[in-house]
């Protein structure tokens, strides 16, 4: 994992000392703002990105109704909720459903990350 930091926007006590010497023997201990920028951006792409994911992979999902048990979903909102009324119950099938589509996609956005990142360096 590449580091970059700059002394313009990092605290320097919030650096230990053995990284802040390595930054600075690989001349990173000072940033310009295009670095910053295009830091920034690259951030930006990535979140742009996972936010896609997610939206592919809970499009790529049927109804919430469809595979989560009602039963489940009903103590859920018991749980959570306290009661079990109609709005509670699609609360918690739309917890329950952002749930498993978050983790489909968390693993999905690391495997492409890191395929990404192995496709760059070759």
């Amino acid at each position: 994992m590449r580091l970059s930091i700059c002394m313009a926007v990092a605290k320097p006590a919030r650096i230990a000392p053995g990284k802040m010497r390595s930054l600075m023997e690989r001349g990173q201990g000072r940033c310009s703002a295009v670095a910053i920028i295009k830091n920034i951006a690259r951030k930006i792409g990535k979140f742009i990105y996972f936010v896609f994911l997610l939206m592919c992979v809970g499009h790529s999902l049927p109804y919430a109704e469809l595979y989560i048990n009602e039963d489940f979903a009903t103590k859920w909102a018991l749980f959570f909720y306290g009661s079990e009324d109609a709005e509670s119950l699609y609360e918690a099938f739309f917890d329950i459903d952002l749930s498993v589509m978050v983790s489909i996609a968390i693993p999905v956005y690391i495997l492409t990350m890191k395929l990404i990142k192995k496709l760059r360096r070759k």
